[in-house]
């Protein structure tokens, strides 16, 4: 109901509030609630990804995500305001920032350089940010990560060298199976 939605705001619970919102006819106030709660689950979306991407060792999908919500924040800013969500917004703008500056050495002004680059450009930059090497085969492979793995012991690399190449006539580069 539009009342449990109310209650879920003022308890910081946005996600409710823009579910049971969602898709039903409002009036102007619960409409700010509604869009206030959005643009915050945006935010915290972005941040969210960051955490997730790290855990799971994707570094310049996480630096990605910061800088995107950052980007996010900044092309809000005028909702934000009309919409009176600038304490709430402004803590999740914080944790981005203040994470891009520890994690990165990154600050605001380096923020919105790199997010006004070119998309080749900002790739290279993140990858060149957080040590990553070229896209292959459609994943990031982590400089830091290729100089840890242990060499293969004499058997393995036998092993290795007697598979039979997969044949590469007929196939597109993108398709070629390394």
């Amino acid at each position: 109901s539009l009342a449990d939605a109310r209650n879920a705001f003022y308890k910081r619970d946005y996600e409710t509030t823009y579910q049971e919102m969602s898709g039903k006819k409002l009036s102007e106030s619960d409409q700010r609630l509604y869009e206030k709660s959005k643009m915050i689950l945006q935010l915290n979306h972005k941040f969210e990804a960051y955490g997730n991407y790290k855990k799971m060792n994707m570094p310049v999908e996480a630096l990605d995500s910061l800088l995107s919500g950052f980007l996010l924040w900044q092309n809000l800013a005028d909702e934000i305001v009309e919409y009176d969500a600038v304490s709430e917004t402004e803590e999740i703008k914080n944790q981005i920032v203040d994470t891009l500056s520890s994690e990165y050495q990154i600050s605001e002004q380096d923020a919105e350089e790199i997010n006004a680059l070119t998309d080749y450009d900002y790739t290279l930059k993140l990858e060149e940010v957080t040590g990553s090497l070229s896209r292959q085969n459609g994943v990031f492979h982590s400089k830091q990560k290729e100089a840890e793995e242990v060499p293969l012991a004499d058997e393995e690399m036998q092993q290795t060298e007697q598979q039979p190449q997969k044949p590469t006539e007929n196939v597109l580069p993108e398709e070629e199976i390394q």
